[in-house]
């Protein structure tokens, strides 16, 4: 099998590799067999190269470490031979591939389609900008040559994804969510096993439902490395403490989800933990906060105070925090989670029936006043959005949005989810009461994944 390398945009197609081994002369760039274009294989696409964000060093320590890791666009150069017919056919074959580049910024962007001989698999890579120039050897274009050497100098995604018409892998297919605390099983499902080189930092997810059973007037969607849920004792709370420092509740709680028992990790722990707390039976003028100690007694975390709301059952957000503390200090991980209450006026009463702690790799929040219905996660452009052709390959940034309410206020915030090898999908959510109704389903939730490789694409 010959291999076969394209460059690709709503312009044409041209091959720039004859299947046959050898260029036509004035043939049609457009067809592989009869392609004038040969490119010279000394090349092969260049890996990115990573960008780490670092912390610590002098003047305050020795030595940095890594903080976030990321990838700018590849530039990269290769030559090609050109078999034209004439010095005119020469000319026109080179502008035939400066036009077909220069759609960047008119429809969707040119890529170039890679599948080396006996290979399974096309990889593809977006091009921003790409420039040619004739290559002058013993006689120049200028004297009418028709047989030449091209540089062609490209600026590209630093990830090529799967072609022609591929949604991406299925990971989450079609499963209905239940909006329960309280279980090991409600409003999470593990993400199957996907494939390419980001599994390990963060993977582009397309994610859609067909609809709530109910009108949601918060969301949280999160991609997770575990969670546990505590709290199957009921604790009752109640305080007329109005101070800025509150009193803490009955009972406190120590996770055994840790994540750092075994990796001992320091500033670039990765997963970080978030609190949601179900509350039942609040009144009006009550506040709550939590706060996280390490095991030496060290303050981790000292969480705002959130208004639950008289709705019942609600769930709310008390925040999130990392274990870098714990993990210098003991390298066990363990912490203790306290909840304070305080009243803005008289008494105030409620009950914790649940406490949901997550070790998660991103989180984020939708909020619309009168309801959404369904959600969409976009980190990639795949092939059934406007039924177009290219690579699926990851977004600027990844985007949490809704189709109800066009016209009306609504907000998102933090980091949309992301694929990571073990991971789960984590929904919940408040109706437009700012009940979390256990009754309730999301349903038919599907999770689409765009492997993204470095260079070449292999079986997976």
């Amino acid at each position: 099998m010959a291999t076969d390398i394209r460059l690709v945009s709503s312009v044409e197609t041209i091959y720039l590799v004859n299947t046959t081994g050898i260029p036509v002369a004035g043939g049609s760039p457009t067809a592989a067999a009869t392609t004038p274009f040969m490119l010279e294989m000394d090349w092969t696409p260049t890996m990115p190269a990573q960008i780490m964000t670092m912390i610590g060093g002098q003047p305050f320590g020795i030595g940095s470490q890594p903080l976030y890791r990321g990838y700018d666009n590849v530039k990269e150069s290769f030559m090609l031979t050109v078999a034209a017919s004439s010095a005119n056919n020469a000319a026109d074959l080179l502008q035939r591939i400066r036009r077909a580049a220069s759609t960047s910024l008119l429809t969707f962007p040119p890529y170039l389609s890679f599948k080396p001989s006996g290979a399974s698999n096309i990889i593809a890579f977006q091009v921003y900008r790409l420039d040619i120039q004739e290559i002058v050897y013993q006689r120049s274009p200028a004297e009418g040559i028709s047989l030449l050497r091209a540089k062609i100098e490209i600026e590209r995604h630093p990830f090529g994804g799967w072609a022609f018409g591929q949604n991406g892998e299925t990971l989450v297919n079609a499963i209905t969510l239940t909006n329960t605390c309280g279980s090991g099983s409600s409003h999470v499902t593990a993400f199957a096993a996907g494939s390419g080189d980001l599994i390990y930092e963060g993977s582009p997810l397309n994610i859609d439902n067909t609809g709530s059973s109910e009108n949601m007037s918060t969301l949280w969607i999160a991609s997770i490395a575990q969670r546990e849920i505590q709290g199957a004792t009921n604790v009752a709370v109640s305080t007329s403490d109005t101070s800025s420092t509150g009193t803490a509740t009955s009972t406190t709680y120590t996770p055994s989800i840790t994540g750092s028992a075994s990796q001992k990790p320091y500033y670039n722990l990765g997963p970080r933990f978030r609190i949601m707390a179900r509350i039942t039976s609040a009144t009006s003028t009550l506040q709550l906060r939590a706060v996280v100690t390490s095991t030496w007694g060290r303050l981790m975390y000292n969480g705002s105070w959130v208004t639950p709301g008289t709705a019942t059952p609600t769930l709310i957000d008390l925040g999130s925090y990392d274990m870098t503390l714990p993990a210098i200090e003991a390298g066990n991980g363990l912490v203790t989670i306290s909840i304070y209450a305080r009243s803005t006026s008289g008494t105030a009463t409620c009950t914790i029936t649940a406490v949901e702690i997550l070790q998660y790799y991103t989180f984020a929040v939708l909020k619309y006043a009168t309801g959404i219905v369904r959600i969409f996660v976009r980190s990639y452009v795949q092939a059934t959005d406007g039924a177009i052709t290219r690579p699926a390959v990851a977004n600027i940034t990844p985007v949490l949005f809704t189709n109800t309410g066009i016209g009306l206020p609504w907000t998102s915030a933090g980091t949309p989810p992301s694929y990571f090898v073990g991971a789960s999908l984590w929904v919940a959510w408040i109706n437009t009461s700012n009940v979390q109704n256990t009754a309730a389903t999301i349903s038919n939730i599907t999770a689409l994944h765009a492997p993204q490789f470095k260079t070449l694409r292999g079986t997976t």
